[in-house]
């Protein structure tokens, strides 16, 4: 991957590179015009090679930023500009400092329950603000999540709160995927599906085999709903377990109809957080925006425009 550190996008300066090579290279930018901070993600060289793949990453970014932050939300990383430079293609963002999830876990070893059922919980809000404007994300993995850490006012205790970034794909449309993949369609529940996979992520530390989803799904856990063979899978308490069963398990669209479901059945459990209360409070009174592509919300919008021009055409004409 080529630094490109001292580089100019978008009346941005890369200033430098922020954490390790990925798909999507994480870059600290400084704004020339404002004098502030900002944040900038360039696809990296390899994937950029390949055929479609820049066009791909802007009809991502181009999604993604019609959701956010037009949506107010503080787990989905917003995207305020978007094109091509130097042979690749990028996305301007505020200020990304924050490890990738990868990096976060790799760095703790894995994560305590509440910890992760926290992270889960910031997950769904953005995908259900998503969801709910008519876009997926369609690939969401661990390198697509940043982790920040702040200080909790209240009690000067470390919080850390999940970004998750690169939304979207159309709902009900083929996912549009930056690397080659297998071809799927955009829908909730596969990324919900994608949940669970992160959240055996974090569990154990490393990325979940399906030796692990069978290991959870069996019935070979004891009475108290903890795992009998910890090597197995994780250790989990009995809600934790079967909110985990029920994101892993084929059927799942009648388990949960959607994130903030999700939500609800990862939270109901001590220890009790009052911010977590305060996103769930949010997420169950919003009324959710009707869940249709966004491509249909703009074909709407000309016909009602075209509509009203015959309309006024005709009363200059009478």
């Amino acid at each position: 991957m080529r630094d490109l550190s001292g580089l100019v996008v978008e009346d941005c300066v890369l200033v430098a590179r922020v954490g390790p090579a990925r798909t999507v290279q994480r870059y600290r930018a400084a704004d020339r015009l404002l004098g502030r901070s900002m944040g900038a993600r360039i696809l990296s060289d390899a994937p950029a090679r390949r055929p479609g793949a820049i066009d791909r990453f802007l009809v991502r970014a181009r999604f993604g930023a019609v959701v956010f932050p037009r949506w107010r939300t503080l787990h989905a990383l917003p995207i305020f500009r978007t094109g091509r430079a130097h042979e690749t293609a990028y996305t301007i963002t505020p200020p990304v400092e924050d490890d990738d999830l990868v990096t976060f876990v790799e760095r703790r070893g894995p994560l305590p329950w509440p910890l992760t059922r926290r992270l889960l919980v910031h997950a769904c809000s953005a995908l259900h603000v998503a969801h709910g404007a008519g876009v997926a994300h369609g690939d969401l993995r661990p390198e697509h999540c940043l982790v920040r850490e702040r200080i909790d006012d209240d009690l000067g205790h470390a919080r850390h709160d999940l970004l998750v970034a690169d939304f979207g794909t159309p709902l009900g449309e083929q996912a549009i995927l930056v690397e080659p993949g297998p071809p799927k369609l955009a829908s909730v529940h596969d990324d919900l599906r994608a949940l669970g996979r992160l959240a055996l992520f974090m569990l154990l530390g490393e990325p979940p085999t399906d030796d692990h989803v069978r290991s959870v799904l069996s019935e070979e856990s004891g009475p108290d709903g903890y795992r009998k063979d910890a090597a197995a899978g994780p250790d989990l308490p009995p809600h934790a377990l079967a909110a985990l069963r029920r994101l892993l398990t084929d059927d799942l669209a009648a388990a949960f109809p959607d994130a903030r479901a999700v939500a609800l059945a990862l939270a109901v459990a001590e220890p009790r957080e009052a911010d977590l209360e305060r996103l769930l409070a949010h997420m169950v009174t919003a009324v959710p925006a009707h869940i249709r592509p966004v491509e249909d919300r703009e074909r709407a919008f000309a016909v009602v425009l075209v509509l009203v021009v015959i309309y006024l055409f005709v009363r200059v004409l009478l």
